[in-house]
Formats: structure tokens, sequence, C-alpha cells
């Protein structure tokens, strides 16, 4: 029988409550974004007043290399780039794949209604194995 592999023997959750106001005369959306660490996986849930679930998704980004040493077995190292201190994988066209990535990962919009108040809250569970924080904001469509 094998061994039972080290998945992630930790993991971090935490939760945010927002309580969005709009005191405008038109609907506003409401958009709550994530920037996670550069290699790492994030579990997100979005729940309403009531504790129902809108929303549930992983958030996982891309790994990197620190140097051509720490790269896996097996890997075709030929298929990597260097940007910066670190080596990335490629894409099609030989850019790095952060690059071409957007790090502010969206995890849920909402529109609140002229004269509402709408309550959500987010779920994070940052998982075992994963490096570093998040950072997370939240953004408001202008008044028109």
């Amino acid at each position: 029988m094998g061994n039972v592999a080290n998945t992630g023997n930790w993991m971090v959750q935490y939760t945010d409550n927002f309580s969005l106001v709009n005191l405008g005369e038109t609907a506003r959306t409401f958009r709550i974004y994530k920037k996670g660490a550069i290699s790492g996986a994030l579990f997100t849930m979005v729940r309403n007043e009531k504790g129902e679930i809108l929303d549930a998704r992983m958030k996982a980004n891309p790994y990197y290399f620190d140097s051509l040493e720490n790269v896996f077995n097996g890997v075709n190292k030929n298929l990597l780039v260097k940007k910066g201190s670190y080596y990335w994988f490629k894409v099609a066209d030989g850019r790095p794949y952060c690059d071409v990535v957007d790090e502010r990962a969206l995890v849920y919009e909402i529109t609140v209604a002229p004269m509402s108040l709408e309550r959500v809250s987010v779920d994070y569970l940052i998982l075992g194995n994963s490096n570093g924080g998040i950072s997370h904001w939240v953004e408001v469509d202008k008044a028109e």
C-alpha cells in the first residue's frame, strides 16, 4: 500500500462581511476582488444575509520557479522563460504566463438598488502549501 500524500496539512480560513450601501438615485454595481500569492490556491464562498451560498469557486495562480535547479522532475525547461528573477511557463506566443493573466480575480459582483443596502459575506480558505496571503478590495461603479 502507498502512503498518504502531503497535500497540505494546514489551511487558513477567514470571513469578510460587507454592508454595501447605495444612497444614490440609480443602481450601483459593487465588485469584490482578490489578488493572491503568485503560486497559491484559494477557495472563496459568497453568502447572503441568510447564509445561503450565492457563489463558490477556487482561484489558482500558475507556479513559477526561482531557479532552473528547482524545476520539478519531468518538466521541459525549454517551456520556461525568465522574467525578473523568476522562471515562468511560456504561452503560445512565447510571453511569460504572468504577462497574460489578470491577477485581479473577480470574486463576486452585486448590484444594489437606489436607497438600498445589501449584505454579503465572503469566506476565504487559503489551502495548505500555498504561498503567502491575499489582498482583497471592493470597487464600485462611479455615480453618473
